[in-house]
């Protein structure tokens, strides 16, 4: 925003500092100053006010308050000298309807008449084209002088050019109607359409409302009697109108921030004494006033506390007390506080932190001490559920499975297709996909479902989510449980090996001894190969394979492996206590053991017998391959196992090697398995 340094310097007695000393003053205390330019005999001072403080600091006036404030000085702003024709009341010749309140919170006229238009004095002229406007006359010129002094734009009607209804000149504030166009000031014509907010007479706009003025109810030369408008208009209304327009003006540039409508009556009564002034005339007695709901001043208490608390040092209660005073704000000290009513045309003043801030800047940021802040350093609280949540997560990456986040919708197909039944799962009133209206009662659908996606592109895939399941109760009422759910696929049974394998590795780390129940009578997992999973007295999950026709409903080719368990059950007891057991100094003995089985028998039934034995010398095993071919008899397989055999005492002989594997091959006979060469 542009500011005359001799405008400003008219508002102090005292001299000022010169305009690039000023200048830093100002950007210390209030807002930078982009440039100092000299014009003719004057000053530009370009001030790049915030937003915050459009409501005031759009004004000479406004900022000639910071200044005040900044400097210490006495501030002495024009006194309003209106000479007001006793005999004939202005609502006598001017009537105004205002349509629509929201729009137009207040609206204010004068009326002037006898006025002679003519050129502007040259300090007039001067101000203006300091602060980048042209002279158009008399009248228009002190409107615009005045809005860059009080921040109130204003606008003047020629009184002869507004029609007349029932004996008064009808200043009608409305929206447009489609269709509607005007003519500017600009000598453009505009096309409003719908929605536009207008000052218009009983026939036709006048004006577009806080933007623009029109031709035809334009001030002249032959003007004798002026209508001096001083609106407040909803910022939201005017942007739009802008926008669709296209048109930025002065004054749509202060509505579109937002002002106070208590500024209205103090524009006017100025410019109309200015108008007396210079250009003659006879003002007539009051102004016409539409202002239902008036804006009051807000109060607040202002703690000393807080100013020390959140700036830092403490400010004497005499110097706090002559800051706000100076920069408008009413104050009345209290025990320990200020109370502080804040002028209505502060209207980025809302809180004490507010007022904290006004007096820290004025005060000067840069007398505040810096240091660092004092401050106790402290653990924060563990929580132990998240901790374990990312430590399972942690846990089945280590174990090569890649983790997946799905959305907690099931889709009506899968849900049949797994097997649930309506009356477990929980609806949704209004679900965002309609092909998706429940909640997941398990992880393992939407699992499958990434499965079938990336089995096209991958030989083998292992994935796992730990998120919520969602399910009905016996009495219809919802509940929820944290569940974790790992899927294993491959075009080989290695998928089962795995999953087995990633489960150990992860009750091992998290301090859990499982045991594994060969189980029948699950609707999703195959009865030959189905294990529920206990910790203790507590069943927490399932694993095993899933029955064919499940994996192909979901279009998945078997076989196909999965595991799910409750999640808040089974943490419960994890421990994250180590236990050291030291390395073995003895070798590794290994063998490997290939089976001729039932092509249903599951590699998990062979590893399930095996571990069933104990041997405390077993330190691994792995199945290495599975083959079905034309050399086997038919509904037969083959699968291959690698034993790893360790003592943590000694080196083991190999007849005690053998001794063990007699063992395991004598148990896996007992079985009708027949040991393959």
């Amino acid at each position: 925003m542009k500011f005359s340094y001799s405008w400003l310097q008219s508002y102090f007695k005292d001299k000022l500092p010169p305009p690039s000393q000023l200048a830093g003053f100002l950007s210390d205390h209030f807002a930078n100053v982009e440039e100092v330019k000299k014009h003719g005999k004057d000053f530009l001072l370009d001030i790049e006010v915030r937003p915050n403080r459009a409501g005031d600091c759009f004004g000479h006036w406004g900022v000639a308050r910071e200044m005040a404030a900044i400097l210490k000085l006495p501030l002495s702003l024009p006194q309003v000298r209106l000479k007001e024709d006793e005999k004939t009341r202005a609502d006598r010749l001017v009537r105004v309807e205002v349509k629509d309140r929201k729009a137009c919170p207040r609206y204010t006229a004068r009326v002037i008449s006898g006025v002679k238009v003519g050129p502007s004095p040259r300090w007039l002229r001067e101000r203006l084209e300091t602060c980048g406007l042209q002279s158009i006359n008399n009248v228009v010129d002190i409107a615009n002088y005045v809005m860059l002094e009080t921040n109130q734009p204003l606008h003047a009607f020629d009184w002869d050019k507004i029609s007349t209804e029932e004996g008064r000149k009808t200043i009608v504030v409305r929206l447009s109607g489609s269709g509607e166009k005007l003519l500017a000031l600009d000598d453009k014509t505009y096309e409003l359409g719908q929605g536009v907010l207008v000052i218009a007479n009983n026939e036709e706009p006048l004006g577009i409302a806080g933007i623009k003025g029109g031709r035809r109810s334009g001030v002249e030369k032959s003007t004798r009697t002026v209508v001096l408008e001083g609106a407040n208009f909803n910022h939201l209304i005017i942007r739009r109108a802008s926008q669709k327009l296209n048109l930025k003006t002065d004054a749509s540039w202060r509505f579109e921030h937002g002002l106070d409508p208590n500024l209205t009556e103090t524009a006017l009564a100025r410019a109309a004494g200015l108008i007396q002034e210079i250009a003659g005339g006879r003002i007539f007695k009051g102004a016409v006033d539409f202002y239902p709901v008036k804006r009051k001043p807000l109060r607040i208490k202002l703690e000393e506390s807080l100013i020390e608390d959140l700036l830092g040092i403490k400010i004497p209660p005499s110097r706090v007390r002559g800051i706000l005073t100076s920069l408008g704000f009413g104050v009345r000290a209290e025990k320990g506080c200020f109370s502080v009513e804040v002028p209505t045309v502060r209207t980025d003043v809302l809180i004490p932190e507010n007022l904290v801030e006004e007096i820290g800047r004025i005060y000067g940021y840069q007398k505040i001490p810096a240091k660092l802040p004092q401050v106790i350093l402290s653990l924060p609280t563990e929580n132990r559920d998240i901790f374990w949540e990312e430590k399972s997560r942690d846990l089945w990456k280590e174990a090569g499975f890649s983790e997946v986040w799905n959305y907690s919708f099931l889709r009506k197909d899968d849900a049949q297709t797994f097997g649930f039944k309506t009356e477990q799962l929980v609806e949704l009133k209004n679900p965002l996909d309609q092909s998706r209206p429940y909640l997941v009662g398990s992880l393992l659908p939407n699992l499958f479902l990434n499965i079938a996606s990336n089995s096209k592109n991958f030989d083998a895939v292992r994935i796992f989510e730990l998120g919520k399941a969602f399910l009905r109760n016996p009495d219809s009422s919802p509940t929820e449980e944290r569940r974790i759910a790992a899927v294993a696929w491959g075009r080989s049974q290695a998928g089962w090996t795995d999953l087995k394998e990633g489960l150990d590795f992860f009750f091992k780390e998290v301090g859990v001894t499982p045991t594994y129940e060969k189980g029948r009578g699950e609707s999703v997992f195959d009865s030959q190969g189905f294990f529920r999973v206990r910790v203790g007295r507590k069943i927490v999950g399932r694993l095993g394979q899933v029955k064919e026709e499940i994996a192909t409903g979901f279009k998945i080719s078997s076989p196909l492996y999965a595991l799910e368990m409750n999640f808040e059950k089974l943490s419960s007891d994890f421990s994250d206590q180590k236990v050291y057991r030291p390395l073995s100094k003895h070798p590794e003995a290994k063998r490997d053991l290939t089976l001729l089985v039932s092509e249903k028998t599951g590699a998990e039934d062979v590893v399930s017998l095996i571990q069933s034995l104990k041997i405390t010398l077993l330190k691994k095993l792995e199945l290495v391959n599975v083959y079905q071919g034309e050399e086997l008899p038919t509904q037969k397989k083959s699968l291959s196992f690698r034993l790893t055999f360790q003592s943590a005492e000694k080196t083991l002989s190999a007849q005690e090697v053998e001794d063990v594997l007699n063992k395991i091959i004598e148990k896996c006979q007992s079985r009708d398995w027949l040991i393959r060469q």
